[in-house]
């Protein structure tokens, strides 16, 4: 059998792959000792337009500079979209990203895909096999596949003659021993060489699945330290081998106890990984675990929201993640009506407009922000409740989210400024709340392909303040528009997506105006410098 360690693969969803190379060693040598058989450092990847760290990559020239010991066997993942979406030929992008295994401290590469893309792997597998690789090839979200989905993409891929090892994962962290076995049988109709399992904590069944998994005779199992991984992670490498070697005297748990303690216990701490109810929950709709990730992580929600979107959403194909189908949960509403009762004709005309995100950089910046306020003469619209800019620099604030403002309704009455929001948003008992604050009813629609605006309303593509504050002022005939705190997301997040989903909208739907990011953005947006002598 071989025990696979994905840890700084895995890990990376929570801290964009971004390891300290000495931490990475100490573990490296603890994986050593225990003696897992294959370490996977990362994942292989073509340049993203944000930050992420060396095991988002995984290069040569880094895994070189990485004292490696003897007895570990080095393996990366390559997304199979990664190469499909590729702008060239799949070879190409293959010797973009793959030197020869013989050049290579890498002596394995499994692709990770999804079962719509199976049929298009094979140029992918059998030339990373040419290039003198083991191949590992891992069907995403086996959970729930009929016997037949099962048996036809394993015979598919026998066919193909390239890989070595077929796993099965449980992406969705549904499965149960059951399950297990049943994927296992239907595969090995089919399929006569190495088996693998990838398993998902997200009903606290990921140790026993991979033990059943053992039992049945599959001869690859993943785990991660203290099971770090997207959602509620993987099964925990620390509790499979103290299992694995009252079978397999081979394994040596103790030897990671402590990189388990003083790296990895820390980073769980932060970053809150692990089953709980609400992986629970979602596993049993058959709801992907990055929902409960983003509602997790984002601090503006209370419990009772959490569990309202996810109740929201779980009738509806969550399989895969929609952002806009969570931004409906989050708010509790399904369609909203359009209509405002403000006339927004020509309310900035000739004046630049200055809208203020919530990025780190607002704090960064603060002084050479409040500066620019005062030397330009700007109209400052402030997106959301920010305490960073003085509020006698700010000219009004706008919200879309009615959840949201519901939590910083007094917020706003303290600010005693004008709020330009869609009231028919907002449910009718939460309208009586509104009543002490001065409301520019602008009204909004939304269509995912559309950005629109008139005198009384606006259509934009998704529920963000951004698209709506710009329909503003567009209508109002602003001269310019400035931006600052606006970083943007990591590349995994799928806010990022949404975003320049959504400028690219609006850049097409032939919006005027001109538009510069004064503060560091990942977004595609003119940049420009909040400290130049405009």
């Amino acid at each position: 059998m071989k025990l696979l360690d994905c840890t700084l693969r895995d890990g990376g969803y929570y801290t964009l792959w971004n390891f300290s190379k000495k931490m990475v060693e100490r573990y490296l040598v603890a994986m050593s000792a225990a003696k897992v058989d294959v370490v996977e450092l990362g994942l292989r990847n073509f340049p993203k337009m944000q930050f992420l760290g060396a095991h988002a990559y995984t290069v040569d020239s880094y895994i070189n500079s990485l004292d490696i010991p003897e007895n570990l066997q080095i393996g990366v993942m390559v997304d199979a979209k990664t190469l499909l979406s590729f702008d060239g030929t799949i070879e190409d992008g293959i010797k973009l990203l793959f030197s020869e295994a013989a050049e290579s401290k890498v002596s394995l590469v499994r692709v990770a895909a999804h079962f719509t893309e199976v049929d298009k792997c094979e140029t992918l597998a059998k030339n990373l096999k040419k290039l003198g690789y083991i191949v590992g090839f891992n069907l995403m979200q086996s959970g729930g596949r009929s016997e037949e989905q099962l048996r036809e993409k394993a015979k598919a891929i026998k066919g193909w003659n390239s890989v070595d090892v077929l796993y099965f994962a449980d992406s969705l962290g549904n499965m149960d021993t059951a399950e297990v076995k049943r994927i296992y049988d239907a595969i090995k109709l089919e399929w006569d060489g190495d088996m693998g399992i990838h398993t998902h904590n997200n009903k606290g069944q990921a140790l026993q699945n991979s033990m059943a998994s053992y039992e049945l005779g599959i001869e690859w199992l993943d785990s991660t330290i203290t099971g770090m991984g997207r959602g509620a992670g993987n099964t925990a490498t620390e509790l499979l081998t103290l299992e694995l070697q009252k079978l397999n005297e081979k394994y040596r748990s103790e030897a990671l106890w402590k990189v388990v303690m003083d790296d990895f216990m820390p980073l769980q701490k932060e970053h809150g990984w692990g089953a709980s109810f609400l992986y629970h929950y979602a596993a049993d709709k058959d709801i992907h675990p990055t929902y409960v990730q983003n509602l997790l992580s984002d601090g503006r929600y209370t419990s009772e929201q959490v569990i309202q979107a996810l109740q929201f959403i779980a009738p509806f194909p969550t399989a895969s993640f929609d952002s806009k189908l969570l931004a409906r949960g989050v708010s509790g509403l399904g369609d909203i009506s359009p209509e405002g009762t403000w006339d927004a004709n020509n309310w900035c005309e000739g004046k630049d407009v200055l809208l203020l995100g919530a990025g780190k950089s607002l704090v960064e910046h603060k002084d050479a922000i409040e500066d620019f306020i005062k030397r330009k003469g700007v109209l400052t619209l402030s997106l959301n409740v920010h305490h960073e800019i003085d509020n006698d620099l700010i000219d009004s604030y706008v919200s879309v989210d009615p959840m949201r403002m519901s939590l910083e309704i007094n917020e706003y009455r303290k600010l005693n400024k004008p709020l330009f929001t869609p009231l028919g948003s907002f449910q009718p008992d939460m309208l009586s709340s509104l009543k002490d604050i001065d409301i520019r009813d602008y009204g909004m629609g939304i269509d995912e392909d559309k950005f629109s605006a008139d005198s009384s309303s606006c259509v934009v593509p998704a529920k963000l303040s951004i698209a709506y504050a710009f329909a503003l002022a567009q209508i109002g005939k602003a001269k310019n528009i400035w931006l600052v705190g606006f970083d943007g997301y990591s590349g995994d997040d799928p806010r990022q997506d949404e975003m320049i989903k959504v400028l690219d909208i609006i850049k097409q739907s032939g919006f005027g105006l001109n538009v510069t990011c004064l503060t560091p953005s990942n977004y595609p947006l003119a940049q420009g410098s909040v400290y130049a002598p405009y």
